[in-house]
């Protein structure tokens, strides 16, 4: 049972960052001419993935027995 709930759970990881990255695209296309927006946009996006990564390695801990 633990088994399958921790692949449930690194898919709903995954599929977040798949989705993070998706809705990137237009944004990126949309702010082509204007560096503050892109880098906005760009930071945004490592954040939001950043903060994905950091729970899933967090669940990891918990998983093993180590306090995140």
């Amino acid at each position: 049972m633990a088994h399958g709930f921790s692949r449930f759970r690194i898919s709903g990881y995954l599929l977040s960052m798949i989705g993070t990255c998706a809705l990137a695209v237009p944004a990126l296309r949309n702010v082509r001419g204007d560096a503050l927006m892109l880098a906005l946009v760009i930071v945004g996006v490592s954040l939001s993935l950043c903060g994905i990564a950091m729970r899933w390695h967090s669940h990891n801990l918990q998983r093993h027995g180590r306090q995140p």
